[in-house]
């Protein structure tokens, strides 16, 4: 499961969607919790116009209490950058260790 905080406009969620998609994880669920009805609106067109056929695995979260375990802590955040693996995928950001 992804847990993406802070998903803007759905860009990196459509991005990681399709390259994990690619590289065969094809049963990963994602969540995102998400407060406002507008920005989940503009997530959900931009994961219809990017990542189509994925939308099915996208669950917005609206209750944010709700959304993290309580034992949840960040160990990693993303960073954006433009990189190509060797296998070919691009991303958008790459895990950073803290």
């Amino acid at each position: 499961m992804v847990l993406e905080v802070g998903a803007g406009t759905g860009m990196l969620a459509a991005q990681l969607l399709n390259a994990l998609d690619n590289a065969g994880f094809s049963g990963l669920r994602y969540r995102i919790p998400e407060l406002s009805a507008e920005r989940r609106e503009q997530q959900r067109q931009t994961l219809v116009s990017l990542a189509p056929g994925l939308l099915p695995r996208v669950q917005w979260l609206t209750v944010f209490q709700n959304a993290l375990p309580v034992w949840w802590w960040p160990t990693s955040c993303w960073m954006p950058c433009r990189c190509r693996f060797s296998n070919g995928v691009r991303a958008g950001a790459v895990p950073v260790v803290m």
